[in-house]
């Protein structure tokens, strides 16, 4: 079923975009179609249109990602306000839907009452379906061929992104779409961020997100907790070295469990066992600083840290297990490399080789039987 159009603020054909910067004069748009919502935002397709005579010119389709809620995207340019988006340049716009110099921060709509003023990106279009909705709908007759080769297809996307000094840092099935050539497109940089950028905000969605997040979430809690307690300072000064900036660890994370639902069509990490796992985290933490003195805080802190990633990855074995009962190849694959430790993660170059271990193609099954 398709989605409507919006009715209020979309209701005239036209759009005219206004650049808060020097990307260039006025432009019209027309209206498509709604391609997708999400919790915070809108996307539409749409047409650009010449300024002169109105004519839509011979272009590739754009897309544009209206913010429903303006904090939010107050919130993403905070993100971006010290580095801007240039950083995302140097990848190809054909497989990575980023905002580059088609992108806008306001834009007024004529409505028939109201010109109405909303804030929204313009994007590259991709014809194709998000790959959480091509294997939700396709489920049973994917095969382990396709699964591979798309696994494969994922693995070098995220490594090419990562070899230009880029994080994505919202990896998912939601943000994959699978184009009508059957490649792989990555979209949704509103969280991306340069390699080795400093910044600890907690980014991306909940059920991919890469345990460092809480880990450093449960450190955030607690210090925001004891602030105040003059007593407390030195301690909280401690412990705010343990908390850890994201790296391509991250994203790697957030592969791995989008390939556990590409090879099974199964979400691995309920947001109810993240919580539980924070909880038990941030009172573990208070335990410590409150058992603690200065001088051993530190050797605690290393065995917290130790703690919070064991907890997490018993959660995670078992949460394989319940999801594949049986002995599987797929399991085993997982159950090697889902580690939540980001230090023991595998780098993109390793799952890549795992993948192609572990699940041969037909024709190659075939060239070994052969010979």
């Amino acid at each position: 079923m398709s989605l409507p159009l919006p009715s209020t603020a979309f209701q005239s054909t036209l759009v005219t975009l206004e650049p808060t910067s020097t990307f260039g004069p006025k432009v019209q748009y027309a209206l498509q179609k709604a391609l997708g919502k999400g919790g915070y935002t809108s996307v539409y397709k749409i047409i650009k249109f010449q300024e002169t005579t109105g004519a839509a010119p011979a272009s590739i389709p754009l897309a544009v990602k209206v913010f429903i809620k303006s904090k939010k995207y107050y919130e993403i340019e905070e993100i971006h306000k010290d580095y801007g988006w240039s950083f995302l340049r140097p990848l190809d716009h054909r497989r990575f839907a980023y905002p580059d110099e088609n992108f806008y921060s306001e834009a007024e709509f004529q409505t028939r009452d109201q010109k109405k003023r909303i804030h929204l990106f313009v994007l590259p279009f991709f014809p194709g379906n998000p790959l959480k909705k091509y294997i939700g709908e396709s489920k049973k007759s994917i095969t382990m061929d396709w699964k591979k080769e798309t696994a494969l297809d994922l693995c070098a996307l995220i490594e090419e992104m990562h070899q230009k000094n880029i994080l994505h840092l919202d990896i998912k099935p939601e943000n994959l779409i699978l184009g009508e050539d059957g490649q792989m497109r990555l979209v949704d940089f509103d969280f991306s961020r340069p390699k080795n950028f400093p910044g600890l905000k907690t980014l991306g969605t909940r059920r991919y997100m890469a345990p460092e997040f809480f880990f450093n979430r449960t450190i955030k809690i607690v210090i925001a907790d004891k602030q105040t307690e003059d007593s407390l300072q030195s301690k909280l000064s401690i412990l705010e070295t343990f908390l850890e900036p994201p790296d391509e660890k991250a994203d790697i994370w957030s592969l791995l469990i989008t390939l556990f639902y590409v090879f099974t069509g199964k979400k691995l990490m309920p947001v109810e066992l993240i919580d539980f796992n924070i909880n038990r985290g941030t009172a573990y933490l208070n335990l410590i600083l409150a058992d603690f003195d200065e001088e051993n805080l530190k050797a605690a802190c290393i065995k917290y840290r130790c703690f919070f990633f064991s907890l997490f990855q018993i959660q995670i074995y078992k949460q394989i297990n319940r999801l594949l009962k049986d002995p599987s190849l797929i399991k085993c694959f997982f159950m090697e490399d889902l580690k939540t430790d980001p230090s023991l993660r595998p780098t993109i170059q390793t799952i890549t080789q795992k993948i192609n271990d572990f699940f041969p193609s037909k024709a190659s099954l075939v060239q070994m039987l052969w010979f």
